[in-house]
């Protein structure tokens, strides 16, 4: 890596030093997609790299303070550092981790990732995001399964989860970046095998501590289910009326009850019904949910457990839909 380059950047900042030469910018940007091929062909590249970590988590959260756009460099200094994270069985090794947790800061780059995310993730995923979000979503839950203390991931589930504001209405229909990555998780347009769909399910499992019942409780269980079939969790129909009593219990000690269904407060709940019951959906929003009722209906004739019948089937075979 230039550290001519890196110098003006970093003190660029500060107005202390001029812009970068295109050709510097080229270079610099060529080393950087230099690095996956290094590692994806020699593994021991990693540790010997490793010393580059701390300028890359530098620049990356240097970069973002002027432009969030999910392009280069972002993108090249994402894929980079996830190239460069150390493997799970050498992650115990706290010297190797730490440029990823800066001391002085240890949630630095975790929210400079989550900042981008949440600058650059769409209303909802399709398979052309598949490629430029899955780097970023891995990094990501790589940075949550190895955080140095409780602490740390505290802080990230409390940026990736929904929040009070979220359950004003029901989870997933928001433009909060909690919703957006439920609707990636449960969307049932992506294709079998999607990376960014499959990855979302894993981070909203694991940020969930990889318990189905705290799952609902964070997402709901409509959302949860689809998640934990495509998993492969058991699915326990108690853990929607354990949600129940929970939610029982929150309202006994904090006055305020969550549907275990959608994640919506009863009280939100309300005020919808107030305001014309349901808001008039589009066209489009109708063959989504239409969509999405239909594999849900597919989901359970599968296990067997009830004899159902596919009401979207139904309308198709009478023409209505």
């Amino acid at each position: 890596m230039s550290q001519n380059l890196y110098d003006k950047i970093i003190l660029e900042q500060d107005g202390t030093a001029s812009t970068p030469t295109d050709i510097e910018e080229m270079a610099f940007e060529e080393t950087l997609k230099l690095i996956p091929s290094l590692v994806y062909h020699c593994t021991d590249c990693i540790e010997r790299l490793s010393p580059s970590v701390p300028h890359l988590v530098k620049l990356i959260c240097t970069c973002t303070t002027s432009k969030t756009a999910l392009q280069s460099p972002i993108t090249l200094l994402i894929n980079a550092l996830l190239n460069l994270y150390p493997p799970l069985s050498k992650i115990e090794d706290a010297s190797s981790r730490e440029p990823f947790f800066p001391p002085e800061n240890p949630c630095l780059l975790v929210n400079t990732l989550i900042s981008i995310l949440d600058a650059n993730m769409p209303p909802d995923s399709s398979s052309t995001t598949d490629t430029v979000f899955t780097p970023l979503l891995t990094l990501i839950r790589n940075l949550y399964l190895t955080a140095p203390n409780q602490d740390v991931k505290a802080h990230i589930e409390s940026s990736l989860l929904p929040d009070e504001q979220s359950r004003a209405h029901p989870l997933g229909k928001d433009n909060s970046i909690s919703s957006r990555l439920v609707r990636a998780a449960i969307n049932p347009s992506l294709s079998h095998g999607n990376m960014t769909r499959d990855i979302t399910s894993s981070l909203l499992y694991e940020l969930s501590h990889e318990d189905s019942a705290r799952l609902v409780k964070n997402i709901g269980y409509g959302h949860a289910v689809g998640i934990l079939m495509r998993l492969g969790k058991s699915i326990d129909p108690s853990l929607l009326q354990q949600q129940n009593k929970d939610g029982n219990a929150d309202q006994e000690s904090a006055s305020v009850d969550i549907n275990p269904i959608t994640g919506q407060r009863r009280d939100a709940e309300e005020e919808d019904h107030k305001d014309d019951n349901f808001v008039e959906m589009t066209d489009e929003e109708k063959e989504r949910e239409a969509e999405r009722l239909f594999v849900l209906f597919e989901r359970l004739k599968a296990t067997g457990v009830v004899d159902v019948k596919n009401p979207v089937e139904m309308a198709i075979q009478e023409g209505k839909y």
